[in-house]
């Protein structure tokens, strides 16, 4: 699923910093070509389409990308995006619970969704000629999600489930956490997307459908498709579907920073554990500074071939070499982590991780 989360980022990263083409070769006074024909088509109502034919397979991936993520979410509320996302699958006013599924199953789809920082967003992988029951789908609960109290509870309980497997029962996963609060001690970036456990066991049905009826509006999403369609057909179910949900106000994404850091910090985090790990993490700025497509290669360069050794270490300990780099792709801030596991195999170890600034 990586992949494609990946290919459809940077179908929309290229949307958002290269104006789209209707066709055509992509211009060579750049430094930069995209060599994909992405069609742009903007909806009255202003939801955003982006398009992209491949005629290779008789079928499509149709998503839908809401712009709101956990940074959205105030203090004493962090989950609900998260929350949200398991209850878009809960039914609307005219499909029942589950029936959603069922029925991209019953024609042969796949179907998920993930939240992060940033975004959530929504997938159908289908045949091509089912592209008009996904939209249509789709549209439905862009508009028509019904909320309800008997249903809540007991997502709310698989989301508490899946924190404890995550976070609680996991080492690595509670240094993760514990490093980004760290790392951002100001900006929403460091609460966790699932949210921490007093908030979700605390939220209400009120707060999921104020944060629904505020950021799933069509100004506030867009519809990429990639596969087998012809683009003046797909654009034409896009305005049968989504072109009648009305255009309703949005206030736009909040404004949100980070202060700088002054000084570096260390953590140590103790948890039973086979292994020591060590979490290394340093400041970066978003995507759209200049230095980012340098940060994008160091990723690169850092994430292959094998990690230096440390010239001076504990006796008996080896630092692995199997570790891994992770670039923080951000709206807002970002920080680039080194992840390693070290030492010799042992019932009890510990947690540390480091942060310069």
């Amino acid at each position: 699923m990586r992949r494609w989360k990946m290919l459809f980022l940077a179908i929309l990263l290229a949307a958002f910093a290269f104006p789209a083409q209707a066709g055509g070769p992509a211009s060579s006074a750049g430094l930069i070509q995209i060599p994909w024909n992405v069609t742009e088509h903007r909806l009255a109502n202003g939801l955003r389409a982006l398009l992209l034919p491949d005629r290779r397979a008789p079928a499509v991936v149709f998503q839908v990308w809401y712009g709101v993520g956990s940074r959205e979410e105030k203090t004493g509320k962090t989950g609900l995006a998260h929350m949200l996302e398991h209850m878009m699958f809960r039914g609307t006013k005219n499909y029942g619970p589950k029936e959603f599924s069922n029925i991209v199953k019953r024609n042969g789809g796949s179907h998920n969704a993930f939240t992060s920082f940033d975004y959530t967003a929504y997938y159908e992988n289908i045949a091509s000629d089912r592209l008009d029951l996904v939209m249509k789908l789709e549209a439905d609960r862009m508009l028509n999600l019904a909320l309800q109290k008997d249903l809540l509870e007991p997502e709310r309980k698989v989301v508490l489930e899946e924190r404890k497997m995550r976070v609680d029962d996991s080492p690595t996963g509670a240094l993760y956490e514990k490093l980004r609060a760290a790392i951002f001690t100001k900006h929403p970036y460091g609460n966790p997307i699932i949210g921490w456990e007093p908030d979700i066991k605390t939220y209400t049905l009120e707060d999921l459908t104020a944060f629904y009826k505020r950021y799933y509006v069509p100004r506030n999403a867009t519809v990429v498709i990639v596969g087998d369609f012809d683009t003046q057909e797909a654009i034409g179910l896009l305005e049968k579907h989504f072109g009648p949900l009305p255009a309703l106000p949005f206030p736009g994404r909040p404004v949100l920073s980070e202060p700088p850091q002054r000084a570096s910090k260390r953590l140590v985090i103790r948890r039973p554990a086979r292994l020591p790990y060590l979490a290394v993490a340093y400041r970066t700025p978003n995507w759209k500074s200049p230095d980012y497509p340098a940060l994008v290669m160091l990723e690169a360069i850092l994430g292959g071939g094998e990690p230096p050794l440390p010239a001076s270490r504990p006796a008996g300990f080896a630092l692995s070499r199997h570790g891994r780099r992770l670039l923080l792709h951000h709206r807002g801030p970002g920080a680039l982590l080194r992840l390693l596991p070290h030492g010799p195999r042992q019932e009890g170890g510990r947690c540390r991780s480091g942060h310069s600034g």
